[in-house]
């Protein structure tokens, strides 16, 4: 009578580093999303402006979601499915971020209006 061998399944193929690394990304975009926070005192307190362009920006990201989803699902690259979109992503998120927490307080409301809008629907590609 031969005794039953149990199988021992090996569920995580990642390294250590990897997953130390996947979890840097995700500290940085919640330190991002924090800075972001700071944005409506910001734009309300230090330049200005009103807080409207919060809701339309918000719309925009509810669309941007399922279409970069989509891409990513279609991704089987070299660095494999999230990778190359994680490293852009957090690129564009601080390069947005440093743009937009330095916009001249001396432009007119308009201009303030146009650039800080710009950069954070740049902000909500980059996070999505």
């Amino acid at each position: 009578m031969e005794k039953n061998k149990s199988v021992v399944k090996q569920y995580n193929n990642a390294k250590l580093w990897q997953i130390g690394f996947f979890s840097l990304n995700n500290c940085a975009t919640n330190i991002a999303m924090f800075l972001m926070m700071q944005y409506s005192y910001f734009t309300q307190n230090v330049l200005g402006l009103a807080a409207a362009i919060a809701t339309g920006t918000r719309i925009f990201d509810a669309v941007t979601d399922p279409l970069v989803g989509f891409l990513v699902d279609r991704t089987n690259g070299r660095f494999g499915k999230f990778r190359p979109y994680m490293l852009v992503g957090n690129i564009i998120i601080w390069c947005s971020l440093i743009v937009i927490f330095n916009t001249p307080a001396r432009w007119s409301v308009n201009q303030k209006y146009a650039f800080t809008t710009v950069f954070y629907v740049i902000y909500i590609l980059g996070y999505t």
